[in-house]
C-alpha cells in the first residue's frame, strides 16, 4: 500500500514529464499560416490535440506501471504475449461457445467461468505445447502487464468514450488474451482487464456509457477509475488523489510555464 503523499508526488511528476516530454518532441517546426496571426497558441493546440489521443501510452501506462511497481507488483513485458498461429479444435468451441453466449447476454458464461473455460480447453497444452506463435493482431495486444502472488494482471486502457460495437470488440479482446495466454502457460492463473482511466461523467460512468458497457460485466472485466489505480496502489481514493495532482499542476502553471519556454 503507497501513501497518499507518494501518490500525490509520483503523479505529479509523471504528468508534468508526460506533457512536457510530449510537447518537446511533437515541436512542429514547420510554417503553417496561422503562424502570422497566432504562432504560440497554435504550436500548443497541435501539441494538446496530439496528447489528447495518445493519453493512454504517455501518461496512463507509465503512471500505472511506477505505482503498481512501488506498491510491489512485477512489470512485465508485455511482448511476451504472443498468439499461438493456429488454435486446437477444443480450444476453437470453447472460444466460439463463450463468445456466443456473453455476445447474446443468455448468462451462461460469468467473467469467471468465462476464463475458467478458456482455461480448460488449453490443457491439452501442457503435454503438446505451441511450437509457433505470432505476434498478436493490431487492436488485440496489451498495454499493462503486471505480476503479484503468483496471479498475472493484464489490462488495455481504453478511451473513456467508446465508439458504437466497441464493447463487443472489447469482450472479444479479453477471450483472445485468455486464449494466447494458456496457450503457452496452461497451469498459471491470469485476469484481465478492460480499464477506463477516468470518468468524464458527473454521474455514473456505466448509466452514461453505450448500452451500459454490456456485454462487459462491469467491475470484474472492466474497471473504471479508481477501481484500477486502487488495484495498483492499494490505496482507496488514489484517482482522487491523481486529480489532485492535475488540478495543483493547472494553479500553479507547472506545465504553462514549460510550453510557454518551449513556444516563444
Amino acid at each position: 500500500m503507497l501513501s497518499k503523499k507518494k501518490i500525490y508526488d509520483v503523479s505529479k511528476k509523471n504528468v508534468i514529464h508526460s506533457i512536457v516530454s510530449f510537447a518537446k518532441n511533437r515541436k512542429d517546426p514547420n510554417f503553417q499560416v496561422l503562424d502570422h496571426i497566432m504562432p504560440k497558441e497554435r504550436k500548443i493546440r497541435s501539441v494538446v490535440g496530439g496528447l489528447e489521443t495518445s493519453l493512454g501510452t504517455k501518461l496512463w501506462e507509465p503512471l500505472a506501471k511506477e505505482l503498481a511497481s512501488l506498491n510491489g507488483f512485477e512489470v512485465k513485458d508485455i511482448k511476451q504475449l504472443e498468439k499461438p498461429r493456429r488454435y486446437s479444435a477444443e480450444l476453437r468451441k470453447a472460444y466460439t461457445l463463450i463468445l456466443d453466449d456473453r455476445e447474446n447476454q443468455r448468462n451462461g458464461f460469468t467473467a469467471s467461468t468465462s476464463n475458467l473455460g478458456i482455461k480448460k480447453s488449453c490443457k491439452l497444452y501442457t503435454k503438446k505445447p505451441v511450437k509457433i506463435w505470432e505476434k498478436p493482431p493490431k487492436g488485440r495486444g496489451i498495454d499493462v502487464w503486471l505480476h503479484k502472488n503468483n496471479i498475472d494482471y493484464i489490462f488495455d486502457l481504453k478511451t473513456v468514450h467508446p465508439n458504437v460495437g466497441s464493447y463487443n470488440s472489447f469482450l472479444k479482446q479479453i477471450l483472445d488474451w485468455y486464449c494466447y495466454y494458456y496457450s503457452q502457460w496452461p497451469t498459471k492463473k491470469v485476469e484481465a482487464r478492460i480499464v477506463f482511466p477516468y470518468n468524464p461523467y458527473i454521474g455514473d460512468f456505466w448509466d452514461m456509457t453505450i448500452n451500459k458497457g454490456n456485454p462487459l460485466i462491469k467491475g470484474k472485466e472492466a474497471w473504471v477509475a479508481d477501481e484500477f489505480w486502487r488495484f495498483c496502489t492499494g490505496t482507496k481514493g488514489t484517482y482522487e488523489i491523481i486529480i489532485k495532482a492535475f488540478k495543483d499542476i493547472g494553479k500553479e502553471n507547472l506545465v504553462s510555464k514549460e510550453l510557454n519556454k518551449l513556444f516563444k
